[in-house]
């Protein structure tokens, strides 16, 4: 279930109902009380009976039941609900998992099969999902009624309209402009493809948009979106602004089930970028002028007007400019009327169609073919663009001299309109409309209202920035309803418009507080500046406000003196800081909160300080009301006016005396452990690089100790932290106990480890020994929480000098002797081996080689064929990766993969595979050899993070490979993961036409349920079953072969291919095509082998 937040989730849980059906009346009991607490409304009953019976009559959302109860049970109430409600969501509780009981729930459409004991947990998940996908469907029903409604009650097939829209969509066109190119064939004799083309100075935005469905059903919903891109794209905003302003006026119009797909191309001439907007069209394909591909942009969000503003995101890709190029946005009724009436014809087809346009009739030939084909079968709207981008062009006008100018003053600085918005009310038609076109030229929008009571009403739904108003109107003249306005916002800026006759009306102005009047009749230039002037004081009025309150909220205690030094304001933290108040204050020297500690000269150099630069900052004592003296840092202003003449002083100051006791008490802290008062790691660093410093003949043989408290975590999450730090005080006391000679030292590292410092002097014996009964000492059950807890350690051991010569050294080989001591089972301890941590070394590595590797070619492919023993002949191959390291050699998958999981480096392994392999069958396809499927093995984490289907896509769209030919193999774990990210992954990859082969089947937890909903074609039986087939003598030793046969049956229930790895001996050949698995794998028929190889198969 896709994650929501608590309140929502509590609020769709609330109108669940559920019926709960158990034989058992004290888990009837306690599950209805829990459940009570959680949903709407719980229903009982005692038996599949009575539990049928309450289903018909009461209406459930849910039924919850047990599947063993006497009478009817739970399969067969389930079976006699399905007869009335075969929709309704059923969860089947059950002591066992028996395969029958599986197989009937699946063949039920049973929503969960849980297993007792029942962890409230998941219980509570799969509940919620079902109450999610309710309200889901019962939102989709609503909008189903809402769009049926629509429909019965449009008739949008006239002539007229259909003329009308068709201009209307086609006025932004631009085909004056020569870089620009377009092919239109609609469906219908109105098309639901349209585009758009603005400028913004030198930059080019271009508007690709397909409707839902055709003709006018699919453009009369999105009339508005042309006049809104032009709008927009000719103030210059963003494309993610554009995108969001047309998704809102979509989604805001309800059209239920209508969406537009939608490409968004911003050319920015001056600074050479190209930025790339695509909503659910087919990808935005980029060339250069010799027909290479440079880039291919696939859709990264839904259609506009699906989503509203809250859960819509886009994303936009951005390219530099390095070359000519041309961009080619096309909707998919392209590629349906080109696939409609061309055999074989794809995506992969159509790039190698854009990329042969090289003369300039080019793109006529790639529209008579289109033209050809959709004369023959109109499949759906074709539009196609063609955008030429001359670099050199574009460098030429980016280079012009943008002449140099003065930093305007606050006042002279241009207030931004085209963010603002406003409301003009104007009672004359005529005026208003020609003063309304002329202000959404200049402005971000623009509410129009006809007379006062209409203003009123639209400036409390949009809550304007500014208010332009005539005086003289029907129904409640302007004053009327600047008054008004005046209730709800004191500040907003009005201006009124009236004739000479209006001047009567001043004082009513001045006591409304309106910003300006303007007399009739005015030029529209001036009122532009009058809409800045107002804006500009509003704004200033706010600084104001906001300076005010910053000044009388501040933590920071401040003094305001006048260019006599004297006081003339203080803030209320100064009086909370200092102790005195404001009257005691005013008129006063700050001399006044002098100390004895500074002499006069310290003043003087703090005052010449001011004279010189303006400003002083630094550490100062101040005496308080109390006598008190107090350490506090200062920050001194001197304030000028605009004509650069002293005005007075500004003195902001902090108490700093607690900070500098807390910086002493933190530097103690620093050294020390915060739990257990030992010293901590950096404490410990000082205390041994100290003794390492001496001579060695003074010091002699150290041992450090590694200490590790064995799961630790274990402990937390059963006792909780309390109990977990109780244990951590005590381990720490036990071993400040222990006999240890004087030099040593203990420490916390951290968590729960510790480390000891002793001497070596009597070698490894006694080092031992000492471990030994500190292991003894430390292992001593523990009381905590009125119970005893049992602990073990793992040690790790490190000598001095032989082992590290530094504080650094010494840590890192006893922790890597206590990795060994618990690698060994942990309660052990271990000396150092520095042939493992030779062997740690070589691991680290690997892991920081794995990327670099790939960028250096390092890594190759093998291809190992999987053979039919029916029609012996190689039917596909698995792909396997394998690395040459120039240091190490040959490095296994066993090894160089769990690395690069580990940091995250299999994704772009995986990416490199997948280009690979695409490349090789391309290759194959190419020399005319028999085509096969290559399965290609997918991380987990790929299904997690990354992009696993756009990168696939981008493979087999690179190479014109289909879906079928790259099996993906994935183990157990990742089918059986129902997270919504893997869920979604592998529902595209079945949308897509993939295939998914189970890697290793029958190694983990397995389900039915996921062979059946899952796109899966093929399960592959582990090599661990295969080795385990014993010689011809032994085949009746049933307790061996038993998996691999029920393996073989349950893919053949299924209608699955089976494929046995590992296949090595004849015996193990003949046992396989006897039970009916016909595709082996394995060197008894051929090792992995490179791809030239491998082409000897496919002849």
């Amino acid at each position: 279930m896709l994650s929501i937040d608590a309140s929502k989730r509590a609020d769709i849980l609330s109108k669940l109902s559920i019926l709960f059906v158990d034989d058992d009346a004290e888990v009837r009991e306690s599950m209805s009380r829990y459940l009570a607490q959680r949903v709407g409304k719980v229903y009982t009953a005692h038996n599949g009976a009575t539990g049928l019976s309450s289903c018909r009559s009461l209406h459930p959302d849910l039924v919850i039941a047990d599947v063993g109860m006497e009478g009817m049970d739970g399969i067969a109430m389930c079976r006699a609900i399905r007869e009335t409600e075969p929709a309704l969501p059923m969860i089947f509780i059950s002591a066992h998992d028996e395969r029958d009981v599986l197989l009937s729930s699946i063949d039920l459409g049973v929503t969960k099969f849980i297993v007792k004991p029942v962890r409230a947990r998941v219980l509570m998940d799969t509940i919620a999902a079902v109450a999610q996908t309710l309200e889901r469907q019962r939102d989709q029903e609503n909008k189903l009624r809402q769009m049926s409604a629509l429909q019965n009650e449009a008739e949008y097939e006239s002539e007229s309209v259909r003329s009308y829209v068709s201009r209307y969509l086609e006025a932004d066109h631009h085909d004056e402009l020569s870089n620009v190119r377009h092919l239109s064939i609609p469906k219908l004799d109105v098309s639901g493809d349209f585009y758009s083309v603005a400028k913004h100075n030198d930059d080019l935005y271009v508007l690709l948009a397909d409707g839902a469905g055709h003709g006018l059903s699919a453009a009369l919903p999105a009339l508005q979106i042309p006049r809104i891109f032009q709008q927009q794209a000719e103030r210059g905003f963003s494309l993610l602004t554009i995108a969001a302003e047309l998704n809102r006026t979509l989604y805001e119009q309800h059209f239920v089930g209508h969406f537009v797909a939608v490409t968004l191309i911003l050319l920015n001439v001056r600074e050479h970028f190209i930025e790339v907007l695509n909503c659910g069209n087919p990808p935005v394909l980029i060339f250069d002028d010799h027909g290479a591909l440079l880039h291919s942009c696939h859709s990264k969000s839904t259609a506009l007007g699906v989503l509203g503003a809250e859960t819509f995101s886009v994303e936009v890709e951005r390219f530099n400019v390095e070359q000519d190029m041309r961009v080619y946005l096309f909707t998919d009724g392209l590629v349906d009327t080109l696939q409609a009436n061309v055999a074989g014809f794809d995506i992969g087809k159509l790039q190698g169609l854009f990329g042969g346009i090289g003369s300039a009739d080019g793109f006529d030939e790639v529209a008579l073919q289109v033209g050809d084909a959709a004369r023959s079968c109109k499949v759906d709207d074709v539009t196609l663009l063609e955008i030429h981008v001359d670099r050199d062009a574009s460098q030429e006008r980016a280079v012009e001299r943008v002449p140099e100018y003065a930093s305007p003053s606050a006042d002279e600085i241009p207030v931004a309109l085209n963010q603002m918005t406003m409301l003009y009310v104007e009672d004359d038609e005529v005026t208003r409309d020609y003063l309304t076109l002329y202000l959404n030229r200049r402005l971000g929008m623009v509410h129009t209202a006809k007379d006062g009571e209409e203003g009123l009403s639209l400036f409390v739904e949009h809550r304007p920035q500014i208010v332009l108003s005539d005086i003289k109107m029907p129904k409640m003249n302007g004053l009327a309803m600047a008054e008004e306005i005046r209730k709800l916002d004191k500040d907003v800026p009005i201006i009124l418009i009236g004739g000479s006759d209006n001047a009567v009306d001043a004082e009513k102005m001045f006591e409304i507080g309106v910003s300006r009047f303007q007399m009739k009749p005015f030029a529209p230039n001036k009122l532009i500046d009058t809409v800045q002037a107002c804006i500009r004081q509003a704004n200033m009025k706010n600084r104001l406000r906001l300076s005010s309150s910053a000044f009388q909220t501040s933590s920071l205690a401040v003094i305001t003196t006048g260019r006599d030094k004297r006081i003339i304001a203080v803030n209320p933290a100064f009086c909370r800081m200092t102790g005195y108040t404001l009257d005691e204050v005013i008129g006063h020297s700050p001399a006044l909160f002098s100390a004895d500690e500074h002499d006069a000269s310290h003043y003087r150099a703090i005052w010449d300080a001011l004279d010189e630069s303006g400003d002083w900052s630094g550490e100062l004592l101040c005496r308080h009301k109390n006598g008190e003296t107090v350490s506090e840092w200062l920050t001194v202003n001197a304030v000028k006016g605009g004509d650069g003449v002293l005005t007075g002083y500004h003195f902001i100051f902090a108490d700093i005396s607690e900070r500098q006791m807390n910086e002493e008490k933190v530097r103690q802290q620093s050294l020390r452990d915060y739990l257990t008062g030992l010293p901590n790691r950096a404490m410990f660093a000082e205390t041994v690089n100290g003794l390492l410093v001496l001579n060695r003949q003074m010091i002699g043989d150290l041992a450090l100790l590694y200490i590790n408290i064995d799961r630790f975590i274990e402990i937390n999450n059963a006792l909780g932290v309390r109990a977990g730090d109780e244990i951590l005080l005590e381990v720490a006391q036990r071993l400040l106990g222990a006999k240890v000679v004087t030099e040593g030292a203990v420490c916390r590292l951290g968590g729960d480890e510790f480390a000891v410092l002793m001497r070596g002097d009597g070698g490894r014996a006694s080092i031992e020994k000492y471990v030994v009964e500190l292991s003894r000492a430390v292992s001593r059950p523990i009381l905590v929480q009125e119970q005893e807890v049992q602990i073990q350690i793992s040690v790790g051991i490190a000598m001095y000098p032989a082992d590290g010569e530094t504080y650094e050294d010494l840590v890192k080989s006893a922790c890597s002797a206590m990795n060994q001591a618990q690698h060994a089972g942990g309660d052990a301890y271990r000396f150092f081996d520095k042939t493992i941590g030779q062997r740690e070394g070589r691991l680290l590595t690997l892991r920081q080689h794995i990327k670099s590797g790939l960028q250096k070619d390092e890594f190759y492919m093998l291809y190992q064929p999987k053979y039919s023993l029916s029609q012996q002949r190689v039917v596909g191959a698995e792909a396997l990766v394998r690395w040459q390291h120039p240091t190490f050699g040959l490095v296994s998958p066993a090894e160089f993969i769990p690395l690069a999981e580990s940091n995250g480096a299999v994704i772009e392994m995986s990416e490199w595979i997948i280009g690979t392999v695409c490349r090789q069958l391309a290759d194959w396809r190419r020399k005319g050899l028999r085509q096969m499927p290559v399965s290609i093995n997918i991380s987990p984490l790929h299904f997690w993070r990354g992009d696993l289907v756009g990168s696939l896509q981008g493979g087999l769209q690179k190479w014109g490979i289909s879906p079928d030919q790259l099996p993906i193999e994935v183990t157990e774990g990742v089918v059986m993961d129902s997270s919504a990210r893997t869920l979604q992954v592998l529902g595209a990859l079945k949308e897509l036409g993939f295939k998914l082969s189970i890697d290793d089947f029958g190694t983990g937890y397995s389900s039915l349920k996921y062979l059946k909903d899952m796109p899966i074609s093929e399960l592959k039986i582990d090599r661990s079953f295969v080795i385990e087939i014993p010689e011809d003598a032994r085949l009746d030793n049933l307790a061996k072969t038993a998996i691999p046969r029920a393996i073989i049956q349950l893919a053949s229930e299924f209608n699955l291919t089976v494929v046995a790895e590992g296949v090595e001996t004849a015996s193990q050949k003949k046992f396989l095509l006897e039970h009916g698995c016909d595709v082996i794998q394995g060197f008894l028929f051929s090792r992995p082998v490179p791809a030239d190889e491998f082409a000897l198969f496919l002849p």
